[in-house]
């Protein structure tokens, strides 16, 4: 009898678990790039890619990115160079990059820090942008940070892919993806 009423109240709690993860999961930051490996094809205008930012819940793109969404859009040398970015007009915030230099560069973004909480009122869930401050019935509320980055490798790769960007959460490579064959591990 015990047993049946254990996994009763887990089950209800694994249910629970899952339909509150499917409410509460966010947009995915990430970006995009039309040539990760671009060629100098000329000292005057150099190598050339695009880059644009994905967002929601579906690759390559699901949704628009709102560009005051961004607190930060960098491109960081082979030489270590930080220069700031202005993202393009439009849903993609398409953003042409002319590269004069050999090597690996790295852009970085992230989103403002923000929260999101739902909680119940006269029967009803409701979302909210915003902490729980000032709410009953709060069911969750979350703060949130994004970062992305893209590494673009120009006639080649170096080692500059190694190097901190400065994210709060940040993964780095063992080894420069451009490296890798069909069979090997990251």
């Amino acid at each position: 009898m015990r047993t049946i009423k254990t996994y009763s109240v887990k089950g209800l709690l694994v249910a629970f678990s899952l339909f509150f993860s499917t409410v509460v999961s966010s947009h995915t930051l990430w970006l995009n790039a039309t040539d990760y490996y671009p060629e100098i094809y000329s000292p005057k205008y150099g190598a050339k890619t695009i880059i644009y930012f994905g967002w929601g819940h579906g690759y390559p793109v699901a949704d628009f990115l709102s560009a005051d969404k961004l607190s930060e859009f960098k491109l960081i040398t082979p030489k270590g160079e930080n220069k700031p970015l202005q993202p393009g007009q439009g849903g993609f915030l398409a953003t042409r990059l002319n590269l004069f230099e050999k090597g690996t560069y790295i852009v970085a973004a992230s989103l403002k820090p923000g929260f999101y909480t739902m909680y119940a009122e006269k029967g009803q869930i409701h979302h909210k942008s915003a902490p729980k401050t000032g709410l009953s019935g709060v069911i969750v509320s979350l703060h949130f940070e994004q970062y992305a980055k893209a590494l673009i490798n120009v006639a080649g790769s170096d080692s500059s892919f190694l190097k901190p960007v400065g994210h709060t959460l940040e993964i780095i490579p063992l080894v420069n993806p451009a490296e890798l064959k069909v069979g090997d591990y990251l």
